[in-house]
């Protein structure tokens, strides 16, 4: 890290933030990693706890670090940037961040809905509709699960396809 600027007209703490944040923005500082003590760092830069202690402030107030008591300081792990400009779908937005979304039909019947479902369906509570759960894959903390009722031609597809239990 560079020294510190003591005659430039931005204060320390703000100095001690930027060169943490570069370190933590060029990679060299990974999501979790901890970081040095207050301590070490006041002594790394030179500067006093009360300096340090701002800085990591500031960063912890923009998201880029968390504390643990106890524990130390961590580097935080990049927060997904979506602009709510123009309305996707989930699919679209695990795509644009490179990754793929897949689904599976885990279960597909047909049975009566209930008076809350038929009323959000327009439906009579007697009219048979299809319920069909999907899900995605694994267990990660981006998969979800999803029941939907289809009525009519599309909800009898669904309970034949291949995976669904009628």
């Amino acid at each position: 890290m560079a020294p510190l600027q003591r005659e430039a007209p931005n204060p320390l703490y703000m100095q001690v933030k930027e060169a943490l944040l570069d370190e933590i923005l060029s990679g060299r500082c990974r999501p979790h990693d901890r970081l040095p003590s207050e301590r070490e760092l006041s002594q790394q830069f030179d500067v006093s706890r009360m300096t340090v202690r701002q800085a990591l402030l500031e960063l912890a107030r923009d998201g880029a670090i968390y504390a643990r008591v106890g524990k130390g300081t961590f580097v935080a792990a990049p927060k997904i940037d979506q602009q709510l400009r123009t309305l996707t779908s989930f699919s679209q937005d695990v795509r644009s961040r490179g990754g793929q979304s897949t689904s599976r039909v885990l279960e597909a019947r047909e049975m009566a809905a209930s008076a809350e479902v038929a009323a959000a369906c327009w439906t009579e509570t007697r009219v048979s509709n299809q319920c069909a759960s999907t899900s995605g894959p694994g267990a990660s903390p981006s998969s979800c699960r999803a029941t939907g009722w289809l009525e009519g031609a599309a909800g009898r597809a669904m309970t034949s396809t291949p995976g669904g239990r009628g």
